[in-house]
């Protein structure tokens, strides 16, 4: 552990210990400034409203299945879906009815031509035919998806910050 916080008192002294855990839960003195947005989305900071972008829809069909088969706990196909490729890549999905009702998933791709909706974890149970669910375009903490979402001006990153590659070099590199 390190020492917190210290307070006097009439004989003695009363020293605070942190475990690591409790380090972690103070606020940082420091700034931090990076390309990518902060704001974690749909915070009070990004300011975009998750009831107003999310859609609805239910499993339609799902991936051929083989005596075990990984794809059934996170692929299926919703043929409702209308939106471009990669609206959804990155979004949260949560399950609103079936065998994962409640459970939050995090979608890997979305594909229109196929309707197809990827997670990236499992689930508990297998998706089955009918299972609705709900979710919302993600920005992926990016000044595309930030402007994608009509949101650029609450973007709260620093797209011009410099990365490490940046950092490095010279007037005379030969880069």
């Amino acid at each position: 552990g390190r020492i917190g916080r210290v307070r006097p008192g009439d004989a003695a002294f009363r020293a605070e210990m942190l475990t690591d855990g409790a380090r972690l839960e103070q606020t940082s003195l420091v700034a931090t400034y990076t390309p990518g947005c902060r704001w974690v989305q749909f915070s009070a900071e990004c300011g975009l409203d998750y009831d107003a972008l999310k859609v609805t829809g239910t499993a339609t069909a799902l991936p051929a299945r083989s005596v075990y088969n990984a794809a059934a706990h996170r692929v299926f196909f919703d043929a409702a879906r209308t939106e471009p490729d990669g609206t959804f890549d990155n979004a949260r999905l949560t399950w609103t009815g079936g065998g994962n009702a409640g459970a939050v998933s995090e979608v890997k791709t979305y594909e229109l031509a196929l309707g197809r909706i990827v997670l990236w974890d499992a689930l508990p149970e297998p998706i089955a035919a009918g299972d609705s669910y709900e979710m919302a375009p993600s920005c992926g903490n990016a000044v595309a998806g930030c402007k994608a979402l009509s949101n650029y001006r609450r973007y709260g990153g620093y797209p011009d910050v410099p990365g490490s590659d940046q950092i490095g070099k010279t007037p005379d590199y030969k880069g």
